[in-house]
């Protein structure tokens, strides 16, 4: 280049010393590399900053960032280099290695790299300029993070509201018998599913006690529970003969692929004598606990879950004054 040269470039771009004061004070990280090696010849104070290191002139690229090794970024260059097509990324992960080598740090940077070229038009190297987008892109996920959290808290509560609805809002209150029930779940996220209690009263002072359970979790397992609770109760007091009302519940459920292998106890009680009649479709039996504190589990009724072939069947038992009988 030409005094006559230099001076044009000067009256251009102003002062070479303060072109580069201007492009150190840069908020952006910007460099320039030459050669197919990728060799730093320029680097403002914001790219050493994001590099870490105040020495890469002069230095590769694989020397001043050797842990991009396998993140694309060199390939991105020698595409850059080889072909002088500028490119662009954005929102690029990539890994830093920490201080000392036993970590990676998860960063977010926006790249331009574009080629530079002689007067003649050859690619001699590859300028770059490069945006921390890190802290950006973590508030961002942050609060992606937070809005879904709202949601999927505000659905539960939907769904846990709809499960509430769907249990008996009381027990019925009945000479000779005091009923009592209490819903625990087993942890949040389980907090609403196909679960339920019922105490229903039949006709001659008899009480059908209910526990059940119909697969799954969430919206549509307590719409299937509501479903099931809903028609057996139905044929519960429509149907006089308990084995003749579990059949139609059965036959119901076989016709419905959400309720099929439901599993359901069912105790039908006299409380003038204590006789009773169970049901143990795939459920653990009734337990009866004695005046004293001692506790037994009836004997299965052999009878699996709803829907899936087999015929409810139910056993006899009895249930003498001052003995209580526990489902669960």
């Amino acid at each position: 280049m030409t005094a006559e040269d230099e001076d044009v470039l000067t009256l251009r771009t102003g002062d070479a010393r303060t072109v580069r004061h201007v492009f150190d004070q840069m908020p952006v990280g910007q460099a320039a590399m030459a050669g197919p090696e990728h060799t730093f010849i320029a680097a403002n104070a914001a790219f050493r900053s994001m590099s870490t290191r105040p020495d890469v002139i002069g230095r590769t690229l694989r020397e001043v960032f050797p842990e991009i090794e396998g993140q694309r970024i060199y390939e991105m260059y020698h595409r850059v280099y080889a072909t002088g097509i500028p490119q662009t990324a954005s929102e690029w992960r990539v890994n830093r290695i920490l201080e000392g080598g036993t970590a990676a740090e998860e960063l977010f940077f926006d790249f331009t790299a574009t080629p530079m070229r002689g007067p003649d038009g050859t690619v001699t190297g590859v300028s770059l300029l490069v945006t921390d987008v890190t802290e950006w892109v973590r508030t961002r996920e942050t609060a992606r993070a937070a809005d879904a959290e709202r949601r999927y808290e505000a659905a539960r509560d939907v769904v846990i509201a709809l499960q509430e609805a769907l249990l008996p809002k009381g027990l019925p209150v009945l000479p000779g018998a005091r009923i009592a029930a209490r819903y625990l779940v087993a942890a949040q996220d389980q907090a609403a599913g196909g679960d339920w209690f019922d105490a229903i009263p039949l006709e001659g002072g008899r009480v059908a006690l209910v526990v059940g359970d119909v697969v799954g979790h969430g919206v549509a397992a307590s719409a299937a529970m509501g479903q099931l609770r809903a028609v057996l109760r139905h044929v519960l007091t429509a149907e006089p003969d308990p084995a003749a009302a579990l059949g139609q519940l059965n036959r119901f459920a076989a016709s419905d692929p959400a309720l099929r292998a439901a599993t359901l106890c069912v105790v039908v009680l006299s409380p003038a004598d204590g006789a009773l009649r169970y049901a143990t479709c795939g459920h653990p039996p009734p337990l009866v606990v004695t005046p004293a504190g001692m506790a037994r589990f009836l004997p299965p009724t052999g009878t699996g879950p709803l829907g899936t072939g087999s015929v409810p069947v139910l056993g006899p038992g009895e249930l003498a004054a001052g003995y209580g009988a526990a489902l669960q």
